[in-house]
């Protein structure tokens, strides 16, 4: 009876106690709304960026950024261009684009299809990738940019400048082996219907007659996934993106105008290394070579900027005439990140959640090195920068190179 009597003493005690209890609510400061407000916006604005794509239900529109833009040679080029979503196939997509520049008044289209052999299947079950694509284009290129015509590139001096015309029809298959490890074999024909090369105020042709080349040959392209904590997150929301990834390329090409033929080799390595928990290393290598003799169009060409807006992975003053056109190279980029080490320290920056950065540039190989020293502050704004960049030339030994600035766009 005592045992019964005790736990029925203590239910009724905790019952009273809970009816005469009150519930005290801590009041939300202004401050912490402000801050959280300030996060959702940053996150918002951040991923609009970061998409670049108008949805539609089942048509996504862009890239945003490359609807309208300026060079020298093609003059002010306006781009129509998207791509299907889910809401039409989660296994088929069609991609397409049309643009137009009022100098050289050419039409540039190009439609790329493809399909996913795997079935569709929701859920969180990893399907590896079967994916076979055909591609035609008929376009202008930037050798050594890919995405040559955002409209943040138009923002240049115009010392130089060259832009290939060509046409290229493509087959290609995805295959996934393991997760992040993708085996991709290709076959495309290709024309180069000519060259321009902007100097002072007239663009030239370079190419001496249109060449027409076949490619064949496979990828090996490993992206693993990068187990983000909470801590490193953070971090990478300062920085620009840069996913781990060992990529091999080789290339069997075929001149159709005098049958002759070459090899390419290439790869790419790059990682982010963490240390202290506030300080991030980026490392960035990439290089090729070409074995047989072949025109100087095919070359390979190292990233490089033209304009004011930085190159982050590439060289930024370098000069186009001597380090354009390679046979074979290296190239290799390192920046430390100190991730708001510095900034953080003071109030009123604090907020802004910036990055100070030093990085150093190098590219080898046919010529004498090549080195680009800067340091900047990144991330400003969430979306911008600004670099002080020291050029150091080794051809010339009375040549020391010169200063430069640049700006930085995080999108």
């Amino acid at each position: 009876m005592k045992k019964y009597f005790f736990i029925t003493y203590v239910f009724c005690s905790c019952l009273i106690f809970s009816v005469n209890a009150q519930i005290q609510y801590t009041p939300i400061e202004d401050e912490d709304v402000k801050y959280v407000q300030d996060i959702i916006f940053r996150d918002n604005f951040r991923k609009y960026l970061n998409n670049k794509y108008i949805s539609c239900a089942i048509v996504d529109f862009g890239p945003y950024d490359s609807f309208l833009s300026f060079n020298p040679i093609e003059g002010i080029r306006i781009k129509f261009s998207g791509r299907t979503n889910e809401n039409l196939s989660k296994r088929m997509r069609l991609q397409w684009m049309a643009a137009y520049g009022t100098n050289d008044r050419k039409l540039k289209y190009g439609m790329e299809f493809s399909y996913d052999l795997n079935s569709s299947v929701s859920g969180e079950y990893y399907i590896p990738k079967r994916i076979i694509s055909f591609k035609y284009i008929d376009n202008t290129s930037m050798p050594n940019m890919y995405e040559y015509d955002k409209i943040q590139y138009s923002i240049s001096p115009w010392r130089n400048y060259y832009l290939s015309y060509t046409q290229e029809a493509k087959i290609e298959y995805k295959h996934e082996i393991l997760k992040g490890l993708v085996f991709i074999p290709f076959f495309s024909y290709n024309r180069i219907n000519s060259v321009k090369y902007y100097e002072s105020d007239t663009p030239t042709e370079t190419l001496k007659v249109k060449q027409d080349y076949c490619d064949m040959g496979l990828s090996l392209d490993f992206c693993p996934y990068r187990h983000n904590t909470m801590l490193i997150s953070k971090i990478n929301t300062r920085l620009n993106e840069l996913p781990t990834r060992i990529c091999v390329n080789y290339k069997y090409r075929k001149l159709s105008t005098d049958n002759s033929y070459h090899h390419l080799a290439s790869f790419i390595l790059q990682e982010r290394i963490f240390f202290f928990n506030s300080i991030a290393l980026d490392l960035q290598t990439i290089g090729g070579k070409i074995f047989g003799s072949t025109i100087e169009q095919l070359y390979f060409t190292p990233a490089q900027s033209y304009g004011l807006i930085s190159n982050i992975y590439g060289l930024n003053l370098s000069d186009f005439q001597n380090y354009f056109y390679r046979k074979e190279y290296l190239q290799t980029f390192m920046q430390i990140n100190l991730c708001g080490l510095l900034t953080d320290r003071i109030k009123f920056l604090r907020q802004f959640r910036m990055n100070e950065f030093i990085y150093i540039k190098s590219l080898y190989g046919q010529y004498k090195p090549y080195h680009e020293i800067g340091v900047g502050l990144d991330n400003i704004l969430h979306v911008m920068g600004i670099e002080i960049i020291r050029s150091i030339k080794t051809e010339k030994t009375s040549d020391n190179g010169f200063w430069g600035i640049r700006l930085r766009v995080k999108f």
